[in-house]
């Protein structure tokens, strides 16, 4: 039996802890399957980061109302700040 408190985490601000069980399994997959910088390449590895890259590129530009993405778009960190 665990007797240890359970752990409030109050810093999300500095981080993303704790990721969600979907968000570990996709960067899992990355790091252990794809590990390639999307556009830095022509294998097919290079080929499947950048496809995964337009994909969520595209779903974030659902999610924030726009029609289209314009591929020099780029979402940072502070993206939502300024939305």
């Amino acid at each position: 039996m665990n007797t240890a408190p359970r752990r409030l985490y109050m810093d999300n601000a500095a981080t993303s802890f704790p990721k969600p069980p979907g968000v570990m399994a996709a960067m899992q997959h990355y790091a252990a399957e794809l590990g390639a910088s999307p556009g830095r390449g022509a294998y097919a590895e290079a080929r499947e980061s950048g496809r995964l890259m337009n994909e969520c590129r595209g779903r974030i530009a659902q999610l924030i109302g726009r029609m289209r993405v314009n591929p020099s778009t780029s979402f940072s960190p502070s993206t939502p700040l300024i939305l």
